[in-house]
């Protein structure tokens, strides 16, 4: 199973940061034995300051963050709570 989720990472008045991360799990049973795989792996950070909202690779290269939005759900809540703090 894989999905991709966003985490608040770091919050204060002035600057927001969120991860955006793959996460991959996968299990597998034997007579003898169960096995469980999991990885995280982050894809790009989201800067959010009084300047604007930045979505960035891990390469730091700007990325579109209404394809982010898409991709992982709970990222326009995260987002939109920006409007009421």
């Amino acid at each position: 199973m894989e999905s991709m989720r966003a985490t608040e990472v770091f919050n204060d008045v002035n600057l927001k940061i969120i991860a955006i991360e793959s996460v991959v799990c996968s299990h597998g049973k034997t007579n003898s034995s169960c096995r469980l795989y999991a990885k995280v792996e982050a894809i790009a950070v989201i800067v959010c300051s009084q300047h604007g909202v930045y979505a960035l690779d891990m390469n730091s290269r700007e990325i579109v963050l209404d394809q982010l939005k898409q991709d992982v759900p709970e990222l326009g809540a995260i987002l939109a709570s920006l409007d009421h703090t």
